[in-house]
């Protein structure tokens, strides 16, 4: 398995996810600075979660159109300097430009996208991975052969894992922090095994 493949968390909003992703060796933690969101991530927790932490990069999210003051402010006082801009952000703000932007583009709807936003591409589709897989790869490996792509599916599974880095070998895979089943308690069994997989920890 290849190994050098990045691993970044979105939508980190509890500390049980951030402890566990950073110490299994994820490469970037995300935090969402959307209100409305429902993982949502106000700024006092961000600087309590980063200050527990040590290793991963971070990256503020949104998905909607930014409030420039508001990331400003939130850049300035986390020290964050990567950001995450959903597809349904038209463009980001010249005085953003400076940082590693992440732009999430529609896998279907992908020839309708600006590619030319950010460092970072990050695939995102709601399909079942076995329909990615049976229909997409072809797209998937033309945009990789290009592109810096991130893939962003709804994996239920560490075998869906496995069986998309057999068809493709992207830049990374994108998982996503949830609710804790009780505070401080959470399974993670199969994205240890993922992480097993990337030979990370």
């Amino acid at each position: 398995m290849n190994t050098d493949i990045m691993v970044k968390i979105s939508g980190v909003f509890n500390l049980t996810d951030a402890r566990f992703f950073a110490a299994a060796g994820a490469d970037y933690i995300g935090f969402c600075m959307d209100e409305t969101h429902p993982h949502f991530c106000d700024l006092p927790r961000i600087k309590e979660i980063v200050s527990w932490l040590e290793g991963p990069e971070y990256i503020l999210e949104t998905y909607v159109e930014p409030d420039e003051d508001k990331m400003d402010f939130y850049l300035q006082e986390t020290g964050i300097r990567s950001i995450h801009i959903g597809a349904a952000v038209a463009s980001i703000p010249e005085n953003h430009r400076n940082l590693t932007v992440f732009r999430e583009v529609l896998l279907h709807d992908w020839m309708n996208s600006d590619l030319t936003i950010g460092q970072h591409i990050v695939l995102k589709s709601q399909k079942p991975v076995s329909d990615i897989l049976k229909e997409d790869v072809d797209t998937i490996s033309r945009l990789n052969q290009s592109y810096s792509c991130f893939l962003d599916f709804p994996w239920q599974n560490s075998s869906e894992v496995e069986k998309t880095l057999l068809a493709v070998t992207p830049a990374g895979l994108v998982f996503h922090g949830s609710a804790e089943e009780k505070t401080g308690l959470k399974n993670f069994d199969w994205m240890e095994e993922v992480f097993d997989m990337l030979a990370r920890g």
